[in-house]
């Protein structure tokens, strides 16, 4: 029964995301709807579908065959919505860098993130801060 109720509530979150996403899409806005997403869940990041506060599974998979060690070495997150895999690679000795094109995402990383040394930037993939270039 319980599982029933959580499969009906993360449909219901998925239909209101998707709405939220076609309402910026049809104002030609590609990206204001992740911003728009994470404002409207008030930090409650159990009403954020793609939100499991875990590192993908696949990327901690991956490290186990590739083991990686930061020792200080930089380290860049793109996509990195609330910081999951920036604190996993903090956590292995990585100089993090992470970025998200929503500003709430970023906000909320870095509280969730404060004891850590990732530097959380909001920025466009596409249009990354001009102090990232190296032209």
């Amino acid at each position: 029964m319980t599982s029933e109720i959580e499969e009906d509530k993360e449909e219901i979150l998925r239909e209101r995301m998707k709405a939220v996403a076609n309402e910026y899409l049809e104002k030609g806005d590609l990206y204001g709807w992740f911003d728009a997403v994470y404002r409207e869940t008030e930090d409650d990041s159990e009403q954020i579908p793609w939100v499991d506060m875990e590192p993908n599974r696949y990327f901690i998979e991956w490290n186990e065959t590739a083991k990686l060690e930061g020792n200080g070495r930089s380290a860049l997150v793109v996509g990195c919505g609330l910081g999951d895999e920036a604190k996993f690679l903090d956590e292995i000795g990585f100089d993090v860098t992470a970025f998200d094109v929503s500003e709430k995402a970023i906000e909320i990383a870095k509280k969730l993130h404060a004891d850590t040394g990732i530097k959380f930037v909001t920025a466009d993939l596409f249009d990354p801060p001009k102090e990232w270039s190296r032209a």
